[in-house]
């Protein structure tokens, strides 16, 4: 067990430098370790593997854990994130069915904010954003996911209150961080400030993103990321975007 453990340890240890191969490698250890009975390290691959961009090993990885650890809300929580990120709708609804006929988990609450949030659902996602930020009050990722259900509830106001203090949590922060993570929190604030009405403020932070990260200036471009996002929130993006082309 300890081994497992130590494996497991190190694969973060990379993965907090943004070194994915050498973090895979410890994860990939650690699951076959067979002392090591545990879904956290087939969950840890699949995350590693998305922020690598390596979409179809993260679905064939979580396609295993699955059958692995059918009951597991840490596995089902990936899985449902994957298949929303895949549009797999059907799958991410039949193991969000799972999840909920099982014993409820305090981190059930994340994954419940981000399934009907991608689900197209926001007015349900709301009650169970509020409480993952309950949950993990110090992750920026809970605040920027509330931020985002707020803005397809129309409330801009709350949604540029969950999305300051997702940037402040962020920005503070001394990990390291990824483009995605970093467009992420950016993108939420500049349509929040859009369609508060501070189009002036929303310009500028175009611009500063227009200049950093050109390629993600589009819906086409964002979707290529590992970000779940909602069909009203692609039409704000899109709104945005025919505004200031």
């Amino acid at each position: 067990m300890d081994n497992g453990w130590r494996l497991f340890t190190d694969g973060l240890a990379a993965e907090r430098n943004l070194n994915w191969d050498a973090a895979l490698d410890g994860f990939r250890k650690c699951d076959a370790d067979k002392d090591f009975i545990d879904s956290i390290c087939k969950v840890a691959i699949v995350s590693t593997e998305l922020r690598k961009f390596d979409f179809s090993a993260a679905k064939a990885d979580i396609d295993v854990a699955v059958s692995r650890y059918p009951k597991d809300h840490s596995v089902l929580a990936e899985g449902i994130f994957v298949n929303l990120l895949f549009g797999n709708t059907a799958d991410a609804d039949h193991l969000h069915e799972v999840m909920k006929a099982t014993e409820p988990q305090p981190q059930d609450e994340s994954s419940n904010c981000l399934y009907y949030y991608g689900r197209n659902e926001a007015s349900l996602a709301s009650s169970h954003c509020q409480a993952a930020i309950r949950n993990n009050e110090n992750e920026y990722e809970v605040w920027s996911n509330a931020g985002y259900v707020a803005l397809d509830n129309r409330d801009f106001q709350s949604a540029i209150d969950y999305f300051s203090k997702a940037a402040q949590l962020f920005y503070n922060s001394k990990n390291k961080h990824t483009v995605t993570q970093e467009l992420d929190v950016s993108w939420g604030i500049l349509i929040a400030e859009y369609y508060l009405g501070d189009k002036k403020k929303a310009k500028n932070l175009y611009r500063e993103l227009k200049k950093d990260c050109p390629q993600f200036m589009n819906t086409t471009a964002l979707k290529q990321l590992p970000l779940v996002w909602s069909d009203y929130t692609v039409k704000l993006f899109d709104i945005i975007v025919a505004d200031w082309r």
